[in-house]
């Protein structure tokens, strides 16, 4: 259980005097606490604006890594999150000349995301949503804003569609979704990469039904999507890339969207044979998850 003298001194970057609070055997609190001790004066000095909300940013997915691998209790977890995204919200407030206004808009919009204020951070989100429609950053992040409203459909599509299009690109560390920590959470079960995980989360999403929502790929998707899928099959058995951990899960997506095509048009079913036997070569014991949870349940 966490001190709460020390979560109120880290609510407010006194890191030195929650330490005081910390048992000398709770190692990893007092390595997370270090870990922002040794950034503080930098990220609170920095007069430069936009460089100072890309460096917050940096740190806190560089802290959230960590918090996957170590573990936190939740209210130190909470904690440093206000703080972080408080000095964010500080400096996002501020316009800056010359700074894109759909990155202005996201930053300002994750900031308010991170600390609750879900209406100020759908308008931002929304906004930078509207100002650059093929980031899927930004549509990751409206998609947690309509989550906390409750739209529960609308949130799950969006991720679904944000990680299929651009894994890459979505920040996990500034979600603050329910959906995507219950997913991450099941996908730390199996050990994987800690850098593997942003990958997994559309396949475990899909297999466990927290993606349990479809979309109707147009031909010219479906087209593109052939096309994806066959690169990272030659990828996988090549031997340049097989170090990478996103080609597996990227191409095990693939085939969960394919299988959703061809369902959805309900024209080839020896297709979806083809497919899931493709899905259990690639791997075995995914594809018994996904016959466990997807197919018994259809």
């Amino acid at each position: 259980m966490a001190d709460l003298r020390a979560v109120q001194y880290i609510k407010h970057g006194s890191f030195e005097d929650a330490v005081r609070f910390i048992p000398e055997h709770h190692e990893h609190i007092r390595q997370m606490l270090d870990f922002w001790r040794l950034r503080k004066d930098t990220v609170e000095r920095s007069d430069d604006l936009i460089k100072k909300k890309e460096l917050l940013l940096r740190e806190w997915r560089i802290f959230y890594r960590l918090y996957l691998q170590l573990g936190l209790d939740i209210e130190y977890y909470r904690a440093l999150k206000e703080w972080v995204f408080t000095l964010l919200l500080e400096a996002a407030k501020t316009p800056v000349s010359g700074e894109d206004e759909h990155q202005a808009s996201y930053y300002l919009g994750i900031a308010h995301l991170m600390l609750s204020e879900h209406h100020d951070a759908i308008t931002c989100l929304n906004r930078a949503v509207q100002n650059n429609p093929g980031n899927m950053r930004y549509l990751a992040g409206l998609a947690s804003c309509w989550e906390q409203f409750g739209h529960d459909f609308q949130a799950r599509l969006m991720f679904r569609e944000a990680f299929f299009q651009d894994p890459d690109a979505v920040d996990i560390a500034c979600l603050g979704s329910r959906i995507i920590d219950a997913i991450i959470e099941r996908i730390l079960n199996f050990q994987y990469p800690i850098d593997s995980i942003r990958y997994w989360i559309p396949v475990f999403g899909r297999i466990f039904c927290f993606f349990n929502v479809k979309r109707a790929l147009t031909t010219l998707e479906y087209g593109s999507l052939v096309k994806r899928i066959r690169t990272l099959e030659n990828h996988l058995s090549g031997s340049t890339d097989q170090d990478d951990p996103s080609v597996l899960p990227k191409l095990l997506n693939g085939y969960l969207w394919m299988i959703d095509y061809h369902e959805a048009t309900g024209r080839n079913l020896d297709k979806i044979k083809e497919v899931e036997s493709q899905f259990k070569d690639a791997d075995p014991a995914i594809y018994a998850l996904y016959i466990e949870h997807v197919r018994r349940s259809s």
